[in-house]
């Protein structure tokens, strides 16, 4: 009902940078992400005076994951951008 594991994969994405580059990707995040299921990306928070984090999840139905459409947009991200598949934390 609520879209959480083990009735999901989550797909955790992070990625840092400064504020400017957090605000790129992001835009870029979203666009690449564009049609699933994404949650957030969440309000970037501050790491250090100059480096920010932002991170997002995308809901994967269960027995979908891994998908070849899913896996060629996550490819397609910078590098920078970190993906962790069920990753530990969310929020």
């Amino acid at each position: 009902r609520y879209g959480y594991p083990p009735f999901v994969t989550f797909v955790g994405l992070t990625w840092k940078g400064t504020a400017a580059a957090v605000e790129k990707t992001e835009r870029l995040v979203k666009e690449k992400t564009r049609g699933l299921d994404l949650v957030g990306p969440l309000p970037p928070g501050a790491v250090s005076k100059s480096e920010w984090q932002a991170r997002a999840v995308i809901r994967v139905p269960k027995g979908a994951w891994p998908d070849p459409d899913i896996t060629g947009r996550l490819k397609s991200l910078p590098p920078s951008v970190e993906v962790v598949i069920d990753p530990d934390e969310i929020v």
